[in-house]
C-alpha cells in the first residue's frame, strides 16, 4: 500500500460548479450593500448611521474585494448635512486605506478637502484619521520604484494637507490644537532618521522614518523633508513658549515633545532647555488647577527623560528643574540610569537649542574645543553654553532668536550672581513679599538641595534671563532686538519709539560716557567724575530725563521684583544687582545719601581684638563693593534744586503719576486682590475728574477682562456720588457719562460676542435711557446682533426695575429691517411670553398695537422722524411688520383669534390679502381641535368668512377634518347659507350632503368650482389606502347629469362648464369609468338631457368607445329616443358624427324617424343614399321594403303610370320584374328562415 504524497498530486483548477458556488456566495453580499445605500439615502439620522455602519462592516472586514466597488458611493455621503454621518465616512475611508493602500488616490484628496468643515467635530475625525493614514502613505509612496500620476497626486495633496495642520496648531479650539499637535509629531518622528539610543515601538508597523526612503527617490527629497521636520518642531517650540495657549494644549505639547526626545536623542538637549524655560514663565492666566497640572506633567515627563541613556549631557539640568518642581532626590536617583546604561554621543555634549535645529537627522557635528576661561579654570567644570551657530534657514526667526537671547544674557549675569549679590537681592526684594504666604507657593515650594552648586547658578542665571529678554532687558535682548511682550506705561518716555527695548543701565552709561563698569574701573576715579559732573536746574531738558529714567527704572524695578523707586532700599538693591548707581541725575543721586549706612545691605564686619591675625583680604570679601560706592555720594541739598511750579506742570505730573500708578498695580487690580489700590485709584477719579478719567478708561478698556472689576467699583462709585450716598466736594453728574463711555469703549475693545459687555449692563448699578440706545444699536449691527438681543432677554430677566424698558427695546427690535435681529428677538419674546407671566400684558398690548395699525390707510408708523416721505400703500414687507409679533403669540394663546378677525373685517383688500397668505404657519401651529378656532368658526364676525374659510382650507390641506370642525361648519352653513364654508370640510360630509350641494357648488365662481373638484377627485389617500372622498368620479357624473334643469338655462350652462370640469381631469376619468358612467345613464329613466353631450364627448376623449357607442345607439332605437327632442337631437349629431358605422343603426329605425333625420340631415341623407347605391342587390333585399321605398330603390304599390314612349314602359318593366323579384327573394327567406 502507497502512502499519499499530497506534492504528487496535479493541480486541479476550480470547476465550473464550484465558481458558481463561490459567484452565488458572492452576489448576495454584494446585492445587500446595494439595498444598504439605497437605503442610507432615504433614511433619516440614526437609520443612515446604521446602514453605512453595516456597509463598512461588508466592505471592508467581510468581503474587501468590495472595496473598490463601493467607495465611491460611499464617500458620496461625506455631503451630507449630518456631522455623525461624514465622521462615519471618513472612518470608512480610513480603514480602506489600512486595508487596500491603492486607493489612496481616490481617498486622501476627499479627506484633504474635508480638512475644510465647519464642524469642529468631523474636524477632529480627519485629523485623527490624517495621523494614522500619514505614515500608510508616507511607507506607501517610499516602497515605490517609479513615480506615477497617482503617488504624485498623493504626495500633493498630502504637502498642502501638511501645511493647513500645521496651521490649526493656532486653532481656537483646544480639542483641534491637540489633533494638531499629535499630526506634528508623527510628521517629526516620520521625516527624521533614527539614531542610536531611539526607542523601539511596540508596534513595528508604525516604527516608519527617513531610514526607509531611497536616496533617489523621485518623489521623496531628504532633505526637503528634514526641513519640514525642523520648521515643525519649531512650531511646538513656540506653542511652549506662547502667553495665550491653554493647559490642555500645553500638556499635550510637552508629551509630544517628550516623545520625540526618546525617538530622536538629538533634541533631548533643545527639549530640556525649553522645558526649563517654560517653568520660569507659565502663562499668566492659568488658575491654580493648572498650574499644579502643568507641573505634575513637566515632572512626570522629565523624568522619562531621565531615564533615557542619551541623557547624560542634560542630566544636571534636568535635576534642577526637578528639584524645583518637588522632586526628591531619591526620586531622581532612582530614575538616572545606571552608569553601564549611560552612552552618551560623542559631540552632543553642551548642545544648544539653536544647534539642534541643525541636527534634525540626528548628524550633529561635534562642539568646538573649549578654551579655558579667565580664571584658568578647567573648561570641563563650566557650565556655560558654547557659542553659537548662525541661525538655520529651516528654523522659526522668532524662536531662534529667543533661545539665542536668553543664552547670551545668561552668559552675561552668570558671573555676577556672587552669594553676596544674590543675598543682598532677596532682602533688598522682601519688601514686596506678601504678608501671607500664598496658598500655590505653599504647596509647590520644596527646598533647594544644590543651593549655590554651578548647576543651580546656571538654572538661576537662566530664569532670570528669560525672564529679562522676555521684558527687552540685557545684552541678548539688545543684539537680536527683542521687543517686550508686556505692555508699555502710558505717557513714559519708552514711547518714543514704535518698540522700545529696555537697555541694561552698565551699557548704557557705556555709551553716555557716564563711567564705566566698576569690574573694569577704580571706585575712586569713577566718584569723581561723577561729583565733577554739575546739571543746572534751569536745562528745560532735565525734568524729561529725570522723567524719562524713574518711567524705565520703575518698569525695570517692577519685573525684576524690586523695591519702589521711592523705597530708600531701591539704590542698595539696584547696585548690588547690577553693579552700578542707578541712572538718574548727579542731585539726585546725592539724596540717596541720606541713607545711613546701618541701612545698607551688607554683612557687618566687626573688630575683633582675638581677631587681628585674620587677613585684610577677607575682611574685604565680607564687605560688598557697591555700598562703599554709595557712601562717597554728597549729601543732596533739596532747597538747592526745589522751584515753585506752574499749575499746567504739576497737573501733567500728577497724571503722568496716575498713570504710573495704573501700570504698576495693573496686575494687582486684574487680579482683585488689592482692594486699598482701587480705592485710592478710584478716590483720585472721582475728585479731580478730567484727564484722569481718560487715563482710567483708557486703562480699563486695555484689557477689558482683566480690569473689569475696576470698571465696576468705579461705576458704583460715581453712582454713589450722583445719588448722594457718599459726600464729594466736587460732586457731579458724572455716573452717565461713566457708564456710556465704558459701554462705547468696549464696542471696539472687545469681540463682537463676548459677553462681558452683558456683564457690565447687569452689574450696573442703574439702567439709562442712553445706554439702552447703546444696546439697541448692537442689535440692528449685524455683527452684534446676537449679543444685543441676548443681552436684553438677560436685562428683562434679571433686571426686574428695568424690565419694562428694555422688554419695550426689545418689541421694537421686531420691527426692524435686520432679518437675523427681528428673528431672534421674536424668539425671545416668544420665551419670555411663556416663562414671565408679568410681562404677557405687556407684550399683548404690544402685539395688538400693531395688529391694530393695518387699520389706517397708509404705513406711516414705519416712517421714522426725520423721514417726511410717507409710503402711499401696503406691501407684504410693511404688512407683515405689523403681525409678525401677533402671529407669533397665536399659537401660544388662541384667544387672539377674535382680535385678527375684528381687525380684518376692517382693513383694505390688499391687506386681506396679505394677511390670508401670512396666517398659513400660526393656524397649522393651532391645529382644528382648537377650541378658540371652533368657537371663531361658530361666531365668525361679519366680513371674516375669507379669513375662516382660509384657516380651514389650511387646516385640511393635509388631514381630514376632525368631527367637531364638521359639525360646526355645518351648523354655520345652514344658518348663513354660505356653501363656501363646506369646500374646505367636503371630505368630512355625506355622499347625500355634496349631492345635494352641488347645484350651489357650481354656480359658484370658476375658481371656487374647481376648487370643488379638485376636492371631490384629486383627493388624497387615507391610511388604508382608498380614497377618502365621499363621492366617486362616476358618482359625481351621474350626479350633473341628474339635476332636475329643464327650465333653468343657468343651471344646465352651470351643469355643461361642471362637466367640463371633469373631462379636464383625464387621469380620473379614464375610458373605463366613462363607459360605468354612460351605461347607467343610458339606464336612467328618462334619459338625461345632456346624455348625447356627454356621449360625443366621452368619444371625442376617447375614439376606441365607438362600438360602445353604437351599442347605446342601437338601445336608444328600442327605448324610442325620437320622445325626447333633445335627445333625439343628440342622436342625430351623434350619426353623423360616426357615419359611416352608424349607417346600420339608421337602417334599424322605423320609416317615419329615418324620413325625418333624413329630412333634417343633408348630410346623412346623401351619404346613407351613396352607401346604399354601394350595396349589391342581395344585400339591399334584406332590407324592409318600406326603407328601400323610401329611399327610391323599390316601386310603389300603385304600378306604373300610364302614357309615356317606349322607353317608360321599358322603365316600367323593368321595375316590375325587380319588384317580383324581390317578392320572390323575399319568399325563399321566409322559407328558409
Amino acid at each position: 500500500m502507497t502512502k499519499y504524497n499530497r506534492s504528487t498530486q496535479p493541480f486541479t483548477p476550480l470547476g465550473a460548479q464550484q465558481e458558481d458556488d463561490q459567484a452565488e456566495q458572492l452576489q448576495p453580499t454584494r446585492e445587500k450593500v446595494v439595498q444598504l445605500l439605497n437605503q442610507a439615502q432615504l433614511v433619516q439620522r440614526d437609520k443612515k448611521l446604521e446602514c453605512l455602519q453595516q456597509v463598512k462592516e461588508l466592505i471592508v472586514h467581510k468581503d474587501p474585494d468590495l472595496l473598490d466597488s463601493f467607495l465611491d458611493e460611499v464617500m458620496a455621503f461625506q455631503q451630507d448635512t449630518v456631522a455623525d454621518v461624514r465622521k462615519l465616512v471618513v472612518s470608512i475611508m480610513e480603514d480602506a486605506c489600512k486595508t487596500d493602500p491603492e486607493l489612496m488616490h481616490r481617498v486622501i484628496p476627499m479627506l484633504a478637502y474635508m480638512l475644510k468643515d465647519n464642524n469642529p467635530n468631523v474636524l477632529k475625525r480627519v485629523l485623527a484619521c490624517f495621523i494614522q493614514l500619514y505614515r500608510i502613505a508616507f511607507r506607501h509612496i517610499a516602497a515605490a520604484k517609479a513615480s506615477n500620476s497617482d503617488l504624485q497626486e498623493i504626495w500633493d495633496v498630502l504637502t498642502e494637507v501638511k501645511q493647513q495642520v500645521l496651521e490649526l496648531i493656532d486653532s481656537d479650539n483646544d480639542g483641534i490644537r491637540t489633533l494638531a499637535i499629535k499630526f506634528t509629531e508623527i510628521l517629526i518622528i516620520t521625516q527624521t532618521k533614527k539614531e542610536e539610543g531611539s526607542e523601539q515601538l511596540k508596534l513595528t508597523d508604525q516604527d516608519i522614518s527617513l531610514d526607509i526612503v531611497p536616496p533617489t527617490h523621485p518623489l521623496l527629497k531628504a532633505s526637503l523633508l528634514k526641513e519640514e521636520a525642523g520648521t515643525a518642531m519649531g512650531s511646538l517650540l513656540s506653542l511652549t513658549a506662547s502667553p495665550t495657549v491653554s493647559s490642555v494644549n500645553l500638556m499635550a505639547c510637552v508629551g509630544t515633545l517628550t516623545f520625540i526626545a526618546k525617538q530622536r536623542p538629538s533634541y533631548i538637549s533643545t527639549v530640556v532647555q525649553s522645558f526649563e524655560l517654560l517653568h520660569a514663565n507659565l502663562p499668566p492666566h492659568f488658575a491654580t488647577s493648572q498650574v499644579s497640572s502643568v507641573r505634575k506633567q513637566l515632572k512626570s515627563q522629565l523624568l522619562a527623560i531621565l531615564k533615557h541613556p542619551r541623557s547624560l549631557e542634560c542630566q544636571s539640568q534636568i535635576a534642577t528643574v526637578l528639584t524645583d518642581l518637588g522632586c526628591t532626590q531619591a526620586e531622581i536617583a532612582s530614575n538616572t540610569p545606571k552608569p553601564e546604561q549611560k552612552r552618551p554621543r560623542p559631540g552632543m555634549l553642551g548642545i544648544s537649542i539653536n544647534q539642534a535645529y541643525h541636527s534634525v537627522d540626528g548628524d550633529c557635528p561635534p562642539p568646538k574645543k573649549q578654551r579655558p576661561n579667565a580664571s584658568g579654570g578647567n573648561p570641563k567644570k563650566d557650565t556655560a553654553m558654547p557659542p553659537l551657530k548662525p541661525p538655520p534657514p529651516d528654523a522659526p526667526a522668532a524662536t531662534n532668536a529667543f533661545m539665542e537671547a536668553v543664552e547670551m544674557t545668561t552668559t552675561d549675569i552668570k558671573p555676577l550672581l556672587t552669594p553676596e549679590v544674590v543675598t543682598d537681592l532677596v532682602l533688598a526684594t522682601m519688601s514686596n513679599l506678601p504678608k501671607q504666604q500664598p496658598i500655590i507657593f505653599k504647596n509647590s515650594y520644596t527646598p533647594i538641595a544644590a543651593a549655590a552648586s554651578e548647576a543651580q547658578v546656571t538654572h538661576l542665571a537662566r530664569l532670570l534671563a528669560s525672564q529679562m529678554t522676555s521684558a527687552g532687558i540685557g545684552v541678548g535682548a539688545e543684539a537680536k532686538s527683542i521687543k517686550p511682550t508686556r505692555p508699555v506705561p502710558e505717557g513714559s518716555s519708552s514711547q518714543r519709539s514704535a518698540s522700545p527695548i529696555v537697555r541694561d543701565p552698565r551699557r548704557r552709561r557705556q555709551e553716555e560716557g557716564l563711567g564705566r563698569p566698576a569690574v573694569e574701573e577704580p571706585m575712586d576715579v569713577r566718584v569723581k567724575e561723577e561729583e565733577e559732573e554739575e546739571i543746572e536746574i534751569s536745562n528745560p531738558n532735565l525734568e524729561l530725563d529725570l522723567a524719562q529714567s524713574t518711567a524705565e527704572l520703575s518698569y525695570l524695578g517692577a519685573l525684576l521684583g524690586l523695591p519702589s523707586v521711592l523705597d530708600p532700599m531701591f539704590p542698595v538693591a539696584y547696585a548690588a544687582f547690577f553693579g552700578s548707581v542707578p541712572p538718574t541725575s548727579a542731585e539726585p543721586m546725592e539724596e540717596l545719601s541720606v541713607v545711613r549706612p546701618s541701612n545698607l545691605i551688607a554683612i557687618p564686619t566687626v573688630e575683633d581684638p582675638d581677631d587681628q591675625s585674620k587677613d585684610k583680604e577677607e575682611k574685604k570679601k565680607l564687605q560688598p563693593v557697591a555700598p562703599q560706592k554709595l557712601k562717597r555720594i554728597h549729601m543732596f541739598d533739596l532747597t538747592s534744586v526745589v522751584h515753585p511750579m506752574e499749575n499746567e506742570q504739576v497737573h501733567s505730573l500728577a497724571i503722568a503719576a496716575f498713570k504710573r500708578m495704573l501700570k504698576v498695580e495693573g496686575g494687582a487690580l486684574s487680579l482683585d486682590t488689592q482692594q486699598n489700590s482701587i480705592k485710592l485709584i478710584i478716590t483720585l477719579v472721582t475728585q479731580f475728574g478730567g484727564e484722569f478719567v481718560e487715563a482710567l478708561r483708557s486703562f480699563i478698556l486695555e484689557d477689558f477682562k482683566s480690569h473689569f472689576d475696576l470698571a465696576i467699583a468705579w461705576l458704583y462709585a460715581e453712582y454713589s456720588i450722583e445719588e448722594g450716598y457718599v459726600f464729594c466736594a466736587q460732586s457731579s453728574q458724572h455716573y452717565e457719562t461713566c457708564l456710556l463711555g465704558l459701554l462705547e469703549g468696549a464696542k471696539t475693545s472687545l469681540d463682537a460676542r463676548d459677553r462681558l459687555f452683558t456683564k457690565l449692563l447687569l452689574e450696573a448699578p442703574r439702567l439709562t435711557k442712553p445706554a439702552l440706545e447703546i444696546v439697541r444699536a448692537y442689535c440692528l449691527d449685524e455683527e452684534r446682533a446676537f449679543l444685543g438681543v441676548s443681552t436684553l432677554k438677560d436685562l428683562v430677566l434679571k433686571r426686574h426695575h428695568a424690565s419694562d424698558e428694555c422688554l419695550q427695546v426689545l418689541l421694537q427690535i421686531t420691527l426692524s429691517d435686520l432679518e437675523m435681529a427681528k428673528n431672534q428677538s421674536l424668539h425671545v419674546v416668544k420665551k419670555l411670553y411663556t416663562v414671565r407671566q408679568d410681562l404677557v400684558a405687556t407684550i399683548e398690548r404690544f402685539a395688538q398695537h400693531t395688529l391694530q395699525c393695518l387699520l389706517s390707510e397708509h404705513p406711516s408708523f414705519l416712517q421714522t422722524e426725520g423721514d417726511m416721505q410717507v409710503a402711499t400703500e401696503w406691501t407684504e414687507d410693511s404688512v407683515k411688520t405689523c403681525v409678525v409679533v401677533f402671529l407669533a403669540l397665536l399659537p401660544l394663546n388662541p384667544k387672539l383669534l377674535k382680535d385678527l378677525a375684528m381687525v380684518y373685517t376692517g382693513t383694505s383688500a390688499t391687506v386681506k390679502r396679505i394677511l390670508l397668505k401670512l396666517i398659513d404657519t400660526p393656524v397649522r401651529a393651532l391645529g382644528m381641535d382648537s377650541p378658540d378656532l371652533l368657537e371663531l368658526v361658530l361666531e365668525c364676525p361679519h366680513g371674516s368668512e375669507t379669513l375662516v374659510i382660509r384657516m380651514l382650507y389650511i387646516l385640511t390641506e393635509t388631514a381630514p377634518p376632525s368631527s367637531d370642525l364638521v359639525n360646526r361648519v355645518r351648523e354655520v352653513c345652514q344658518r348663513s347659507g354660505d356653501v363656501r364654508l363646506l369646500i374646505p370640510i367636503l371630505h368630512g360630509l355625506q355622499k347625500q350632503e355634496v349631492i345635494e350641494a352641488l347645484p350651489k357648488f357650481i354656480h359658484l365662481s370658476p375658481n371656487l368650482v374647481k376648487g370643488v373638484f379638485d376636492r371631490l377627485l384629486v383627493s388624497y389617500k387615507g391610511d388604508q389606502g382608498h380614497s377618502i372622498s365621499p363621492v366617486t368620479p362616476s358618482e359625481l357624473m351621474i350626479a350633473l347629469h341628474t339635476l332636475d334643469f329643464p327650465s333653468d338655462e343657468s343651471l344646465m350652462k352651470a351643469v355643461i362648464k361642471a362637466t367640463n370640469l371633469c373631462f379636464g381631469e383625464k387621469a380620473v376619468y379614464t375610458q373605463e369609468v366613462l363607459a360605468v358612467v354612460l351605461q347607467q345613464l343610458l339606464d336612467h329613466t328618462p334619459i338625461p338631457t345632456l346624455f348625447m353631450r356627454t356621449v360625443l364627448q366621452s368619444l371625442q376623449a376617447y375614439p376606441r368607445l365607438l362600438n360602445f357607442v353604437m351599442t347605446i345607439l342601437n338601445k336608444l332605437i328600442t327605448k324610442q329616443v325620437w320622445k325626447e327632442p333633445k335627445v333625439w337631437q343628440g342622436f342625430i349629431k351623434c350619426c353623423e358624427v360616426t357615419k359611416p358605422q352608424s349607417f346600420p343603426v339608421l337602417l334599424q329605425l322605423p320609416t317615419q324617424q329615418l324620413k325625418n333625420i333624413l329630412e333634417t340631415s343633408s348630410v346623412l341623407n346623401e351619404a346613407l343614399r351613396n352607401y346604399l347605391k354601394e350595396l349589391s342587390p342581395s344585400q339591399l333585399i334584406g332590407m324592409p321594403r318600406p326603407l328601400l321605398q323610401l329611399l327610391g330603390f323599390i316601386e310603389g304599390e300603385g304600378g306604373i303610370q300610364e302614357g309615356g314612349d317606349e322607353s317608360k314602359k321599358q322603365k316600367s318593366e323593368n321595375r316590375k320584374l325587380s319588384k317580383t323579384d324581390y317578392d320572390f327573394a323575399r319568399v325563399q327567406e321566409s322559407e328558409a328562415s
